[in-house]
């Protein structure tokens, strides 16, 4: 979907605690003349208390941003929210990684993002007793010779269990992708790519 086309519903763009107030203002001062995106800062399992039932045409969860959830639990929850925040016909699209592909093929690093700017490292490192994904990133600006570490834990959500988390929360048309341009999932596919409604 092209930005030109999410420009014709209002947005609220929910960043949780990585996005800095900086960054936020910026974006909302660049989208000042659409007067119909606002970026807000809060925890993504707040939304329900934050937004009126029914407020969204399409909510949008990218970034591998849904695995940063603690366990199955609040996944599902955050999904019910979503549910209950979709007017009638609304979408709810998600992108997150593989999981299945990952801890099936015991992927230790994900490909290195670099451009004239910066140099991003992302390591995985899987503990099966807790269920849990010790994500590790190495963020180097070029310019500033500046080197940031950050460590987080993910809760590696497999399809199957995403599939009947949108199912339990009342989602009923529910399609998986290996990308945003709607390829096939495939075994090796990094992207999970999902539309429900």
């Amino acid at each position: 979907m092209s930005q030109r086309s999410l420009l014709n519903y209002s947005l609220g763009n929910i960043f949780y605690e990585a996005i800095r107030m900086e960054m936020l203002c910026r974006a909302n001062d660049k989208t000042k003349t659409h007067n119909t995106v606002n970026f807000i800062q809060m925890d993504m399992k707040r939304i329900g208390a934050f937004f009126k039932v029914h407020s969204f045409n399409l909510i949008l969860c990218f970034g591998n941003t849904l695995v940063h959830l603690t366990d199955f639990s609040e996944i599902e929850s955050f999904c019910r929210e979503a549910r209950r925040l979709l007017k009638e016909g609304g979408k709810f699209l998600l992108q997150i990684l593989n999981y299945d592909h990952i801890l099936d093929h015991n992927v230790k690093r994900l490909p290195l993002i670099e451009n004239n700017h910066i140099t991003f490292e992302r390591y995985y490192e899987y503990d099966n007793i807790k269920n849990l994904i010790r994500f590790r990133t190495i963020l180097t600006v070029k310019e500033r010779d500046r080197r940031m570490e950050n460590e987080i834990l993910l809760y590696p959500v497999r399809k199957h269990e995403l599939d009947e988390a949108l199912r339990n929360s009342g989602f009923t048309d529910i399609s998986f992708y290996g990308d945003f341009d709607k390829s096939e999932l495939k075994t090796y596919s990094l992207p999970l790519v999902v539309t429900a409604s």
